[in-house]
């Protein structure tokens, strides 16, 4: 009888070393990605990947660090890795709006718009007041001939950020090709009213 209460403490020290251990590894890899995210800033790629990675060594369940990670694979041009990071950063935390964003990004570039739509949406349900969402989901939804459902979105967008540039552009395109003409030329007004240097581009558009 006199062995169990040894036995209780041991287990509480296993216990606690165990807990120190764990937050003493999520504290390095907490170290890697700040480092990794200043890399970044700097453009230094291949060196934040690394930081990244040992990140990830540290602790595998950190989303932020695939996440992170998975910005570089994109300016590297290389889309499935990429996809894949936002996949397992996704896969970690189901609530990670960015994720789905940065996921439904990805494959709105290679041209998955059903799945882009997917990501999107999921993005909005998680945070609803996040106007890119609405605004890049409805870039999907044009560029699949939806353009009501386009316009939707664009509205959305522009209700939670009425200086969203992109949203106005989209929402006049969308609106000349259902032949909107007055509307359109009304989004492109305020389009060319917060940035007049997109006169060039609206032209090659319409």
């Amino acid at each position: 009888m006199r062995c169990f209460p040894c036995l209780i403490v041991f287990s509480l020290v296993v216990t606690a070393w165990e807990a120190q251990a764990q937050t003493s590894r999520a504290n390095s890899a907490a170290s890697y990605i700040y480092r990794g995210n200043d890399r970044l800033t700097k453009g230094e790629l291949d060196l934040a990947i690394d930081d990244y990675n040992l990140a990830i060594a540290f602790d595998p369940r950190s989303a932020m660090a695939f996440i992170n990670r998975d910005r570089i694979w994109e300016l590297k041009g290389d889309l499935d890795r990429a996809l894949a990071d936002y996949s397992r950063a996704i896969d970690l935390d189901h609530e990670c709006d960015k994720a789905f964003y940065n996921r439904g990004n990805n494959r709105f570039a290679k041209r998955e718009m059903k799945s882009a739509i997917a990501d999107f949406t999921r993005a909005i349900e998680i945070n609803p007041r996040h106007a890119a969402e609405y605004n890049n989901r409805g870039g999907a939804e044009l560029a699949k001939d939806n353009l009501n459902r386009g316009i939707d979105d664009f509205d959305q967008a522009i209700k939670l950020d009425p200086r969203m540039i992109h949203a106005y552009l989209n929402r006049g395109m969308a609106r000349l090709l259902l032949g909107q003409d007055d509307a359109s030329q009304r989004d492109f007004a305020k389009c060319l009213k917060l940035k007049p240097d997109l006169q060039p581009v609206i032209e090659q558009r319409i």
